[in-house]
């Protein structure tokens, strides 16, 4: 499969005639961050996908003649919308411009809803829980979760889960618990010396809500400081730990973003941007000048 992301606020990729995702093959185009894309024509094949995440207003233009939003989108495909945990609930969103919509693919709403007549996305509320606590969505009106692990002796790392949205009352159990002691320790051995862990989970997912395949968009909570070209993903299969090859992990400021079609372990890690590695330098420095002066 062929595969285009383009990612991050001012990224942009501008087609003067039509844009083909997978011609004759497979493909897919990942539009993450506020990326945004612009072709005079647009035509997904049976096999391919559009991926279009929401709250930094990437977007698809399809130009036509001219005029933005004025040309067609042709889908025999798969159009995937998605809101991670950075989306604000209930706001409104039209990632994809066009004036004719034609074909027939499907639209896959992941974290929120999606309305086939008006071409406009709605970002679902947050159900929140704690680590290890087993949360029930009913995807037909809530498909955002939020999961915690704050407390005396935790580690306050957090995660948010989007799921695909259900067109009737659909029950899925969502179990988010924190990765920690050897497993936790065996991750940290791959590692360089300067990178850290920033956030390490096992999912599990039960109920009519979720097929193994299904795509969910997960967010993990790293924090500021960081680049999307900084941060390294991790899946743990229940015995080891391998790299794991995100299509289109993107990166907001706070959360680290990313699609899955399956659930167990997953981790983020990062190497420090080179202003924290100079004040931990610092800080180490300064700790051994303190431990030099202490024994003297």
């Amino acid at each position: 499969m062929g595969v285009a992301t383009i990612d991050g606020i001012g990224s942009t990729w501008t087609h003067n005639c039509c844009l083909y995702i997978g011609d004759i093959g497979s493909g897919a185009l990942n539009i993450t961050g506020g990326g945004a894309v612009s072709a005079a024509a647009v035509w997904i094949n049976s096999q391919s996908l559009l991926a279009i995440d929401v709250g930094r207003d990437s977007s698809l233009s399809v130009t036509g003649s001219g005029l933005s939003g004025s040309g067609k989108i042709d889908n025999d495909g798969t159009v995937r919308i998605l809101a991670g945990a950075g989306a604000t609930s209930e706001n409104f969103y039209s990632p994809i411009a066009a004036g004719t919509w034609s074909g027939g693919g499907i639209y896959q709403a992941v974290g929120g809803t999606w309305d086939s007549g008006n071409h406009q996305f709605t970002v679902s509320g947050v159900q929140s829980g704690d680590s290890s606590e087993t949360i029930t969505l009913d995807l037909a009106y809530i498909q955002r979760a939020l999961i915690v692990d704050s407390g005396v002796d935790k580690t306050d790392w957090s995660v948010g889960a989007s799921f695909l949205a259900a067109e009737e009352s659909t029950a899925l159990n969502f179990t988010a618990t924190v990765i920690g002691g050897e497993t936790l320790t065996n991750l940290q051995n791959l590692l360089d010396p300067n990178q850290s862990v920033l956030g390490a989970w096992n999912f599990i997912v039960a109920g009519d809500g979720y097929t193994e395949g299904d795509p969910a968009y997960l967010s993990f909570d790293v924090g500021a400081g960081y680049s999307r070209g900084d941060l390294q993903v991790w899946h743990f299969d229940g015995s080891v730990w391998t790299d794991f090859d995100v299509m289109d992990l993107t990166y907001d400021g706070t959360y680290a973003s990313f699609t899955v079609t399956g659930f167990s372990g997953y981790a983020v890690s990062a190497v420090p941007e080179p202003g924290t590695l100079v004040l931990l330098i610092a800080a180490a420095l300064g700790l051994l000048i303190h431990a030099r002066r202490k024994r003297a």
